[in-house]
């Protein structure tokens, strides 16, 4: 029987054989009851039927109520209602729940009400649907039950997440979690990974197991022995490593040598105007050409730089800088400022900027002082630079901008950021933004593994710095392949079985994922 997806509730039905997959964890247990709590047309429990003992009961519960004869003609113990209202408990859950963003959570869905609903509390007010369902689904399952959830990953990298994560590993088993460098859902392009979850408080000798399918097409994948990397950590290690850690080798890097950015430099998001079509201007607009002392040069996109420096004369826009108040503004200015605001205030948008309106704040002011700097442009493709801005340009919002204390440092991270190590920290902690795109987050950023320089010898130290000068004066592969080499004594592991191994790693992962962009 055919049957037409509804967006609004987030559903995307499991493709057999990793409803298959899915089910596999619950073989060689018994167990009295496996609920399906967004069961869809049941492709899930159809799986547990095929693989698990007759007696145990099947439900589903699905608020579609085009869905529920479906169900029931498969023979599942079917109840049309609200998963939220759903209150018995069961010693096994299996489930895909739907995927709506949380701004979009309204009606029977608010946030305030699913709040109500489930006995965490310290749930992040950005979460998505699915959150709350894993958390529901762990309120109702018994003691030594078991929970197999396949859910976009995103939440194991953002800072919404961090509450939902530390509730998990300080409360239940964290069994397995499986990952996939392809798509699994047609036509969605949102990573996901399946995770299992036992309701069993951890001991300290409580271990996860890490499975990555990688280069293979997912319609063929039937069982774990597929995977790419199949790894076991003790679950009070992951917190520590960050859950981004269910994509890399363990036995790959010496972690002891690593530590998240934030530990060496401040990051900040770049300017936001809220209204670029007023303060961002070309060289030719008469405005700029009236009154040049009122711009300033602004770092608008990526393109405009070539390898790794900025330089002014290369800058393509710039910007309007109002820094005090609008008393002695030139006439055009004001005409142009009182012409916005009469816009704005009729169509009550860009929101943001409306708002600042109404409440009689002076959006017109622009403040942009601007600090030496690293930059890095948080979407990317094949073109992944860090670069030095020792210029008075302004820094546009589509760039993070990291400050170090001194300019030694920052020579030393400018090397470690742009090598193959970062590079690959950062395919792995980056989320799909769609076209085989990639998109870092400031909290993920933040996060990023790198070399902590405390670790280095002051020779390699030496090294490192004078290579990253070579870097500005020259940005080429071959020097980032020198910093390489000397980086990869303190990244990789004795039993790596060299850099040239990593390599292929690597090239494995970007192709993986330009190849998602379809």
């Amino acid at each position: 029987m055919t049957y037409t997806l509804k967006k609004e509730l987030g559903q995307v039905f499991t493709p057999s054989n990793i409803s298959r997959l899915m089910a596999l964890f619950f073989q060689g247990r018994t167990y009295d009851e496996i609920l399906d709590p967004a069961a869809g047309s049941g492709s899930l429990l159809e799986a547990c039927m095929d693989l698990i003992d007759r007696e145990t009961k099947l439900s589903a519960v699905e608020i579609d109520e085009d869905l529920i004869d479906i169900l029931i003609d498969k023979g599942f113990d079917t109840s049309y209602m609200n998963f939220f209202d759903f209150d018995r408990r069961v010693d096994g859950i299996i489930m895909n729940p739907p995927y709506i963003r949380q701004e979009l959570l309204t009606s029977e869905n608010n946030k305030d009400i699913l709040r109500k609903k489930i006995k965490f509390k310290n749930i992040n007010s950005r979460s998505n649907l699915y959150l709350y369902f894993l958390l529901k689904g762990l309120d109702i399952v018994k003691e030594g039950g078991r929970v197999v959830a396949i859910l976009p990953n995103t939440w194991l990298n953002s800072e919404y997440g961090v509450s939902v994560q530390k509730h998990i590993l300080n409360k239940y088993s964290l069994v397995s979690v499986i990952d996939f460098e392809k798509n699994v859902f047609k036509g969605v392009d949102v990573d996901v990974s399946i995770f299992v979850i036992d309701n069993i408080p951890p001991s300290d000798l409580t271990s996860t197991e890490f499975c990555y399918f990688g280069d293979i097409d997912v319609k063929k994948i039937k069982s774990l022995d597929q995977a790419e990397v199949k790894q076991s950590v003790l679950q009070n290690e992951i917190l520590n490593l960050g859950w981004s850690f269910y994509k890399l080798n363990s036995n790959q890097f010496k972690f002891r040598n690593l530590q998240p950015l934030s530990t060496f430099a401040k990051l900040n998001r770049g300017l936001t105007t809220n209204y670029n079509k007023f303060f961002i201007r070309n060289y030719d607009d008469s405005l700029v050409k009236n009154y040049p002392d009122m711009f300033k040069k602004i770092i608008n996109k990526q393109n405009e730089i070539e390898g790794i420096k900025t330089r002014l004369n290369s800058l393509k826009k710039v910007a309007l800088v109002i820094p005090h108040s609008i008393e002695k503004l030139p006439d055009e200015i004001l005409s142009e400022i009182l012409e916005i605001e009469k816009e704005v205030v009729q169509n009550e948008k860009p929101k943001t900027l409306y708002r600042k309106m109404v409440d009689k704040k002076p959006w017109y002011l622009l403040q942009a002082p601007q600090k030496k700097s690293l930059i890095f442009n948080y979407i990317i493709r094949n073109d992944v630079r860090f670069i030095l801005n020792d210029t008075s340009a302004i820094v546009k919002d589509n760039f993070y901008q990291l400050i170090f204390e001194d300019n030694e440092k920052e020579l030393f991270y400018l090397a470690v950021l742009n090598s193959s190590f970062s590079r690959y920290f950062i395919e792995n902690v980056g989320r799909s933004y769609g076209s085989g795109l990639l998109k870092i987050q400031k909290y993920e950023l933040e996060n990023l593994l790198v070399l902590d320089y405390r670790k280095i010898s002051d020779k390699d130290f030496d090294r490192i710095v004078s290579l990253s000068l070579e870097l500005l004066t020259r940005y080429s592969q071959d020097t980032i392949s020198k910093i390489d080499k000397v980086l990869s004594n303190y990244y990789l592991s004795e039993c790596e079985t060299g850099i040239s191994d990593f390599y292929s790693r690597l090239e494995k992962l970007i192709k993986g994922r330009l190849n998602n962009e379809n």
